[in-house]
């Protein structure tokens, strides 16, 4: 399943400066929205292929294709969390004298993750705001002010209803069960307009004008 990322950002820097942070692939640890989050990450580098492995964000590799005119192309493929290839784009385009830099991705989703789709546009989109951001800095500065620090404090969060429901299958078959049973809990959700707690019971009671349904649905309160 596909989901489109396009984000744009105005930079005040010389053009070949620009393409240098975003062709040499060696410099993208100095302004990747990705990489800074774990400074733990194994990064590595050789000729046109970036791989990094982490267990914060995953293991993956991004590979320089080519460039056309004022376009550069990536193919990125992620091995972990799960496994998806994704097509990348860089269009650099001179806008009054500064650089109007457009980053440009088509990314796929695992079919049985077609509810995620619009999480990870939205998510994905944020980094790439992030990204530009400190490709900004890096190109016009020579260097991102930014540094991340971990906190811990503890917070509150109220509590929420949660539902699902249960299936069961071959590993090897995950993908099409998976389908299954979000489709299921999906078509549960959005045709049935009238949600009861029953009195006493972990059951939700669906109820319709035509027919009332129960189902083997849990509540967890979070």
């Amino acid at each position: 399943m596909k989901f489109i990322v396009d984000k744009s950002i105005v930079i005040d820097a010389p053009r070949e400066t620009i393409l240098q942070n975003i062709r040499q692939l060696s410099n993208w640890e100095k302004w990747s929205p990705w990489l800074c989050l774990d400074p733990n990450t194994i990064n590595k580098t050789e000729n046109d292929i970036t791989s990094w492995d982490s267990k914060l964000i995953g293991k993956g590799q991004i590979e320089y294709v080519n460039t056309d005119g004022d376009t550069l192309y990536y193919d990125l493929t992620f091995f972990t969390p799960f496994k998806s290839k994704a097509k990348v784009k860089f269009t650099i385009t001179e806008q009054s004298g500064k650089q109007l830099i457009n980053w440009h991705m088509i990314g796929n989703l695992p079919f049985f993750m077609f509810f995620f789709k619009k999480f990870m546009t939205i998510v994905v989109g944020k980094d790439y705001e992030r990204g530009l951001l400190r490709l900004k800095y890096l190109s016009e500065t020579g260097g991102v002010p930014a540094k991340l620090e971990f906190v811990d404090t503890p917070f509150n969060v109220a509590g929420f209803n949660c539902m699902g429901i249960v299936a069961k299958g071959k590993f090897s078959e995950v993908a099409s069960h998976m389908t299954q049973t979000f489709t299921k809990l999906h078509g549960i959700i959005e045709q049935e307009k009238r949600i009861q707690k029953l009195e006493g019971s972990d059951e939700f009671s669906f109820v319709t004008d035509k027919a009332k349904a129960f189902y083997d649905v849990q509540l967890r309160n979070l």
